[in-house]
């Protein structure tokens, strides 16, 4: 029988990786729709600043339940003080 005892640590890896980079797509997506927000001119119609609100929302909300997400994988582990890490990290 084969053990797969690092089999876990491995896929959390490739996990965190992925999750790595989401998380620097999805921060670089919420700067980009809160700079453009924060310079929006007074002429620009109210229907296309609002439309803006709900993806800056949309994107903070899939960066919340990425976080989320890496805790719980990491709750999952046998080290529980690194899903307090990920969940603290994902707030800042």
């Amino acid at each position: 029988m084969k053990s797969t005892a690092g089999g876990g640590a491995a896929a959390r890896g490739v996990r965190c990786q992925s999750a790595s980079t989401s998380e620097t797509l999805l921060r670089a997506e919420i700067g980009f729709w809160r700079e453009l927000l924060d310079e929006c001119n007074p002429s620009v119609p109210a229907d296309s600043i609002e439309r803006m609100r709900q993806a800056l929302a949309l994107a903070e909300r899939r960066f919340l339940e990425l976080c989320r997400g890496v805790g719980e994988g990491a709750e999952s582990s046998d080290r529980p003080e690194e899903a307090s890490l990920a969940n603290r990290d994902c707030l800042h």
